[in-house]
C-alpha cells in the first residue's frame, strides 16, 4: 500500500498494529481451518482470492490484522507478464467479486465512500486506510 502511495513503508501511517479490511496472499498468516479447502476457484487463475477469503474470514468473526513490524519484499504481477490478459483477469475477477459480495460491500462501505468513485485512486487508496481511524486519538505520555 505504500509504495502504491509513493509513500515509504514505515511512514507513520502504517506504524502501527490495527484490524484491517484486507490481507494480500503475498504475505498472510491464517489459522489452517481457515484456508483448508483452498481459494474459491470462480478466481482462477488468478486475482482477487486473497480479497475473497479476506471477506471470508470477517464473515466467520474472525479479523484481518495488519502487523506493521512484519517486512515482506513482493515483486508484485510476476505471474503474468502479459498486461492485456492480466488486466483482463483483474476486471473479470473484480466482477465476480462484487457479484459475490455486492450485499456485504453495499452494507459495509457505503456510509463511508460517499462519492468514492469519483475521486483520484490515490484519494480512494487513502480513504479505505484510514476508513477504520476517522476516530482514532494517539495519546503519547
Amino acid at each position: 500500500l505504500g509504495s502504491a502511495l509513493g509513500l515509504a513503508y514505515d511512514d507513520s501511517l502504517f506504524r502501527y498494529v490495527r484490524g484491517t479490511d484486507y490481507g494480500s496472499a503475498a504475505c498472510l498468516l491464517i489459522r489452517k481451518n481457515l484456508i483448508m479447502n483452498g481459494f474459491d476457484q470462480i478466481y482462477q487463475p488468478a486475482y482477487y482470492e486473497d480479497t475473497d477469503l479476506s471477506m471470508m474470514v470477517r464473515r466467520l468473526g474472525y479479523q484481518m490484522i495488519y502487523q506493521p513490524f512484519s517486512v515482506v519484499l513482493h515483486i508484485g504481477s510476476m505471474t503474468y507478464n502479459n498486461a492485456t490478459l492480466k488486466r483482463r483477469l483483474m476486471l473479470r475477477n473484480q466482477n465476480r467479486f462484487v457479484l459475490k459480495w455486492s450485499h456485504s460491500l453495499e452494507c459495509f462501505y457505503t456510509r463511508w465512500m460517499t462519492n468514492w468513485i469519483s475521486l483520484p485512486s490515490r484519494h480512494r487508496i487513502l480513504q479505505l486506510a484510514s476508513r477504520l481511524s476517522i476516530f482514532r486519538v494517539l495519546f503519547l505520555d
